[in-house]
């Protein structure tokens, strides 16, 4: 809700607050209230089944934003930046952590990324090794002869997944989501909303013409 709306919503059931007394509440408890969202996703990602993720676009300051709302069937986690990229998402699920993990995560996530099976081979040789920090993953890097940009983003960002799948979310955790391009990682499905709007569209006809359209 925006501060205007929650001036309104007190003000409706009889609690005489002015607009000031109302901001000077929010700024008084903002870090509290970021402290406990923050501590609502870890709790959510470490015992939820599966996750719902998704975004929206918003104002904030007179600026565009994204709102990303991560929940599942007993919490909810919404926090605004100006990015909705997949690195973003990354970054909300890590919690301030960083890590790079080369692992089957990992190596499902290059895989995925179309990366061929010769460069997916080099890193089966270090599998089930300690996390490495982003410079170790340059300097291996450079070691495996890597040198294509696009390549070497792909096997950064396919170590953060594996790192977070291996030390934040849950085995076998479902995500789920409209399967948006920042959201397509992980063991991800795409939500029954969603699954459901191409169905709609579809248009059914028997081979009887004496039946006609169903």
């Amino acid at each position: 809700m925006t501060q205007s709306a929650i001036y309104q919503f007190l003000q409706g059931i009889g609690i005489d607050l002015s607009e000031g007394q109302v901001n000077n509440l929010l700024l008084n408890e903002a870090e509290g209230y970021s402290q406990l969202s923050e501590a609502i996703l870890k709790t959510g990602l470490e015992e939820a089944p599966y996750i719902r993720v998704d975004d929206t676009g918003e104002k904030h300051q007179h600026k565009n934003t994204y709102c990303t709302h991560i929940g599942g069937q007993y919490f909810a986690y919404y926090t605004t930046s100006s990015s909705k990229s997949r690195q973003n998402f990354l970054r909300i699920l890590l919690q301030g952590k960083e890590g790079y993990s080369i692992n089957e995560g990992m190596i499902w996530h290059l895989f995925q990324c179309g990366v061929e099976d010769d460069i997916l081979n080099l890193f089966e040789m270090y599998t089930g090794r300690h996390d490495r920090s982003k410079k170790g993953m340059h300097r291996l890097l450079n070691e495996l002869g890597i040198e294509s940009k696009k390549l070497r983003e792909q096997c950064i960002e396919a170590s953060l997944v594996g790192f977070i799948s291996s030390t934040i979310l849950k085995p076998d955790q479902l995500l789920l989501s409209d399967r948006a391009g920042q959201f397509a990682v992980f063991n991800h499905a795409g939500c029954w909303i969603h699954m459901e709007r191409p169905l709609r569209k579809i248009v059914c006809t028997s081979q009887r013409s004496d039946l006609g359209r169903v």
